[in-house]
């Protein structure tokens, strides 16, 4: 079966996993090579797989974010929201987790409005989902809470 798969995506996904591996045990560094080395493949392929160079710049803003290096996850966490307001279908729920996280920067940095108009939106997105996401409904509303 993996023989259908292209060697390119075969190896983003082994990046990818690599980088989450490394990010459960908080080894942020190297998490934060493998997640780049993921996005790299995809980046030099002729037709990118735009769902997976979204996730690599989500997944680098988080270490970003976890190192305290807001201004750089900010960046990634832009461009993440950016291809996957563009893709077609547009993935509701990973358009909400990037707004959160967006939030999040906001919030940790003091512009707790642009971080309501973050959490807002991905509240939105979670209640529109079917079936409803109950939990994640319940966690965007305690962030909201948080900044108001």
């Amino acid at each position: 079966m993996n023989n259908l798969i292209p060697s390119h995506v075969q190896m983003h996904e082994k990046y990818d996993l690599k980088g989450s591996i490394y990010k459960r045990k908080n080894n942020d560094s190297e998490a934060l090579i493998y997640f780049k080395k993921a996005l790299s493949i995809d980046a030099n392929q002729s037709l990118p797989d735009r769902h997976n160079v979204a996730k690599s710049h989500n997944n680098i803003g988080i270490i970003y974010c976890k190192r305290g290096e807001y201004d750089l996850a900010m960046e990634h966490y832009q461009t993440s929201l950016e291809i996957k307001l563009n893709s077609r279908p547009p993935q509701q729920k990973s358009i909400g987790k990037t707004y959160k996280n967006i939030g999040y920067v906001h919030e940790v940095k003091g512009d707790l409005q642009k971080a309501l108009i973050c959490y807002e939106a991905t509240a939105a997105i979670y209640q529109s989902l079917s079936p409803p996401q109950c939990e994640l409904v319940e966690e965007i509303s305690r962030d909201i809470e948080r900044v108001l």
